[in-house]
């Protein structure tokens, strides 16, 4: 099957950006902070990253924030 490129529109590009943003977020939470094997969370947060709350990223991201500094 050949596979050619997309085009997002710029709302798409809004939407991907966002989806994007939560998974790494969530990515280094389940890594950072409860210290799961990168494969885990990667499988794990490919999952979460679409139900997840907005303020549950915000908390999450604090977090991770804090671990880092």
């Amino acid at each position: 099957m050949k596979r050619g490129s997309i085009e997002l529109t710029s709302k798409g590009e809004k939407i991907a950006k966002n989806v994007y943003h939560k998974h790494r977020i969530i990515k280094e939470f389940l890594c950072r902070i409860l210290e799961l094997p990168e494969d885990i969370a990667e499988e794990d947060a490919c999952y979460i990253e679409h139900g997840v709350h907005e303020e549950t990223i915000r908390k999450m991201e604090e977090l991770v924030k804090d671990k880092v500094d």
